[in-house]
């Protein structure tokens, strides 16, 4: 089965719920609807029926609103709306045969020309048959199908259907025959583009029906119609475009132009000599001058002129508006950024060529897969490098890419996980702040889905205090009938899960609830808490509200994240803890690695930090240590000091300054004298000014210096930090 980062699914869950908050989203009765009023029309049971000029009428009369080809192309109204994806532009050519009102017209390679009614007939009635051939393949695929079958169907259905399975109006027709097994998206080059968009690899067949399998797996992991899935990628990705590498410095930093890039929100490249190349925009064809240019300033060899060329009119002409481009330095990357003006010549420079981007990362990384490392400018192709760009601009950690190789291999976490959930039926991950805790209740819950077949179903929500019984189970919410307000009983996000887990049986409903112990427990789950056991589930109890029976389905899985810091580490009573499995999350400095800042190794840093929280915050300090994902920017450890300073400020002392409860003299010896000034009670926030780094920087490389064991009990101040942190 294909692996989903479920970090991605989570931001589209987000999205489909706006759409469908704001109406942009027909129902699921509405689209079943409009699938049923096109089959009733023009599906295939409909189409063997006919013969002769009548299926050639229903099939091709483009301007009639009762033909299929209106439908495909136009059609919207009650009966029948958008929301399957459109195939406008799709030439003429490809329906085989076309009327203009008087006379049956064929398209040939150059131009179309008139035939008779018997051959648009013969026409259709050979189109008619490949549909049918079709359809029964489509019926013939099992329920979730693996990327082999997909690929089996594409190589199968392109003999059989060989004129109508290559086209967009033939998928389209695929599609609303059967709209859970083929996805909305009905070119080659959008289907690879969206599923990249989702971290995905595309398989190696690039048939229009290989690739389906990817999102009738994403639509089912999300619990969505394929056309709420389609609408949410297109609205959130857009149309499709090109990735592009500038060479923005040599290996060894020499004649670099990434400080005016980052300056002047450009990308830029050299060739000086060439002067303005702005008439390249109004003579797009006259690449002979571009030559004579070439030829004149820099080289008389037929290969490096004909490299330049291609990398100038790329830079020029070829690179559009909302493209994503890279800044290299050779092995290694330095930004991201999106093309956002056409090109312009500034006199005088050393790279006066230049286009206007807006940055939006400027991490240094490195490409999965080398591409051209020493072109000055080069669209990347390869898709792993493509999927390692999307994942920079989505700010989200490195998981193993899901696609040819298989399902990776179950992470330990992971591992534990299931184990719990096998046993009691519901897991609790807890730990201090920054540790992955929803990280990996996410990435549980969905690899165990999408490893099952059918894939299961993750739902994911938040607990607060504001959070009740009604959201959760059922309760009166207040509706407009008639012009008058009235309480309607609507079942809340759990009874809503176990209503369709008792409907699919052989499907496993996940529901991840963040920080669990924020909310009122004992009222949100009411009387549930006494079926939710495993070996309780058989029994049922009564709803007060709707006075109905309910029992928990046993494919109902619950797995809970809880911060334990600030003597948050336990639920209210045993009653409850009986019910959960605990998982712990520690501090984990070996994510960290051996990265180093400004001679700072950040994993023995951080270690040195949380054995003086250990030491003196009191008995809670082991739930109050620093996680590391504080230390991350995306999967990366951090790699700049101005970046450890923004962290050590914004994030890492307002936490300690909490966990000691404003006691001055116990975060001096967490963090020692020149950052905590314990007469004027105060951080000495001066020296994270950039004149003092270097004071600064001394001072944390101290810290990791100056280890030593500490023992023996607490001092009176600690002591007092103790009493109040676990009041």
């Amino acid at each position: 089965m294909v692996e989903f980062d479920p970090r991605f699914v989570d931001i589209l869950r987000k999205e489909i719920a706006q759409l469908r908050n704001s109406g942009a989203l027909p129902t699921e009765a509405k689209l079943k609807e409009y699938y049923h009023n096109f089959a009733s029309r023009f599906g295939p049971e409909r189409l063997a029926a006919l013969n002769g000029e009548p299926l050639l009428r229903l099939m091709h009369q483009r301007r009639s609103a009762n033909s299929l080809m209106y439908w495909l192309e136009s059609r919207e109204g009650d009966e029948f709306a958008e929301g399957v994806g459109t195939i406008a532009g799709e030439a003429r050519s490809a329906y085989g045969v076309y009327n203009d009102g008087t006379t049956w017209l064929k398209e040939g390679l150059s131009v179309e020309h008139e035939i008779s009614l018997h051959d648009a007939v013969s026409i259709a009635e050979a189109q008619r048959d490949e549909i049918l051939r079709g359809c029964e393949l489509f019926r013939q695929l099992p329920q979730g199908a693996s990327d082999e079958e997909y690929a089996s169907l594409d190589t199968e259905i392109s003999h059989i259907a060989h004129s109508v399975s290559p086209t967009a109006w033939g998928h389209k027709y695929f599609g609303l025959i059967f709209p859970e097994r083929l996805d909305h998206f009905h070119n080659p080059v959008h289907q690879r583009f969206h599923v990249i968009k989702a971290l995905q690899l595309p398989p190696e067949q690039r048939g229009r029906y290989a690739i389906a399998g990817r999102f009738v797996a994403m639509a089912s992991a999300l619990g969505v119609p394929m056309s709420h899935l389609t609408t949410a990628l297109q609205r959130r990705n857009g149309h499709p475009h090109a990735y592009w590498r500038v060479l923005a410095e040599d290996s060894e930093g020499v004649n670099g132009s990434w400080e005016l890039m980052q300056a002047q929100s450009c990308m830029a490249i050299g060739w000086p000599a060439l002067g303005d190349l702005g008439w390249l925009l109004k003579d797009r064809a006259n690449e002979d001058r571009l030559i004579e240019l070439l030829e004149q300033h820099y080289s008389s060899n037929a290969r490096a002129i004909t490299n330049a060329r291609r990398q100038i009119m790329s830079f020029v002409l070829r690179a559009t508006e909302s493209d994503v481009v890279v800044a290299a330095d050779g092995q290694g990357n330095l930004g991201i950024a999106r093309v956002k003006g056409n090109y312009e010549f500034v006199e005088g420079d050393a790279f006066p060529h230049r286009r206007k981007v807006e940055w939006l990362n400027a991490d240094a990384w490195q490409m999965p897969e080398s591409e051209a490392l020493r072109t000055m400018f080069w669209e990347l192709l390869n898709e792993s490098n493509h999927i390692e760009i999307e994942r920079r601009l989505a700010g989200l950690a490195r998981m193993p890419l899901a696609g040819r190789q298989g399902t990776p291999a179950e992470a330990p976490m992971v591992g534990r996980v299931r184990a719990a959930l096998v046993r009691k039926g519901q897991v609790i991950l807890y730990g201090p702040p920054g540790t992955g805790k929803t990280y990996w209740a996410l990435r549980a819950a969905f690899q165990m889905s999408t490893s099952e077949n059918p894939p299961g179903k993750v739902e994911f929500c938040t607990f607060h205090p504001g959070f009740q019984y009604s959201d959760f189970v059922e309760g009166l919410r207040p509706e407009v009938v008639d012009g008058s307000m009235v309480y309607q009983r609507k079942d809340g996000i759990f009874k809503d899960m176990c209503a369709q887990a008792e409907e699919e049986p052989n499907r496993s409903f996940y529901l991840v609830i963040d920080e669990i112990n924020r909310g009122d427990v004992p009222r949100i789950f009411g009387e549930l808490l006494s079926v939710i056991e495993k070996n309780k589930r058989s029994r049922d109890v009564l709803l007060p509200l709707s006075k109905s029976r309910f029992s928990m389905p046993e494919n109902v899985y619950i797995i809970g994240t809880m911060s334990s810091a600030m003597g948050a580490n336990s639920l209210p009573d045993a009653v409850l803890r009986r019910r959960f499995a605990f998982v712990e999350i520690i501090p984990d400095p070996a994510v960290l690695g051996d990265a180093a800042v400004e001679g700072i190794g950040l994993a023995s840093w951080l270690a040195e930090l949380n054995k003086r929280v250990r030491a003196h915050v009191g008995r809670n300090a082991r739930s109050l240590q620093i996680g590391h994902s504080y230390f991350l920017r995306g999967e990366q450890p951090i790699r700049d000091f101005a970046s450890l300073v923004e962290t050590l400020q914004d994030d890492i002392i307002p936490l300690l300054e909490e966990y000691c409860s404003g006691d001055f003299a116990v975060l001096e010896k967490i963090l020692g004298p020149a950052l905590i000034d314990v007469e004027e009670l105060r951080v000495r926030h001066e020296m994270f000014e950039r004149p003092s780094w270097g004071g600064l920087s001394e001072a944390l490389r101290q810290m990791v210096r100056s280890s030593a064991p500490v023992a023996g009990k607490p001092a009176k101040a600690e002591r007092n930090v103790l009493a109040k942190s676990t009041t």
